[in-house]
């Protein structure tokens, strides 16, 4: 390897240190969640409680749990919409499984999708989970949460508004 190769190699080793360093300190490598938070309360024998950041807006829903390394237990993000509406969701740039739980405007669960982060896999591949009846509001927390409290169809989910 002559001199030339070297210094390439060195520059490109340095250059992809710099990057890794600038991804990995970055606010989009989120650990948790933070801005506005609404307390939920699922209307069902356990009332579980998840502490819920509000995506309410355009930016705000675009960006999701995108990035987030680790929720809590009792964590997660809710997406209100103005008007109920078929939902989609994708896990897109998203680390960690999910429970998606869509709900209509009565705040009533229509039906839960457990999703999981599908790495390297391009967008037009990217598994899409689909509210079964128009959704005005998705809730994301771990996966198992449903499950583990036996969230289902009908149950209804309260909270004040932000």
């Amino acid at each position: 390897m002559d001199r030339k190769e070297k210094i390439f190699i060195a520059a490109a080793a340095l250059l992809i240190t710099l990057v890794a360093i600038t991804v990995l300190t970055s606010p989009d490598s989120r650990e948790g969640l933070d801005g506005d938070r609404v307390n939920a309360t699922f209307d069902i024998r356990e009332k579980p409680w998840v502490l819920l950041q509000v995506a309410d807006n355009e930016t705000e829903r675009r960006e999701g749990l995108m990035n987030v390394t680790e929720l809590g237990k009792h964590e997660g993000m809710i997406f209100i919409y103005k008007k109920e509406a078929p939902r989609g969701f994708w896990m897109k740039n998203t680390l960690i499984p999910l429970d998606m739980i869509f709900l209509d405007a009565d705040r009533q669960v229509i039906n839960v999708e457990t999703a999981y982060p599908e790495p390297n896999t391009s967008e037009e591949n990217l598994t899409l989970y689909r509210s079964e009846r128009p959704a005005k509001y998705v809730i994301e927390v771990n996966a198992g949460f449903a499950e583990n409290y036996s969230v289902e169809e009908g149950d209804a989910v309260e909270w004040n508004q932000p």
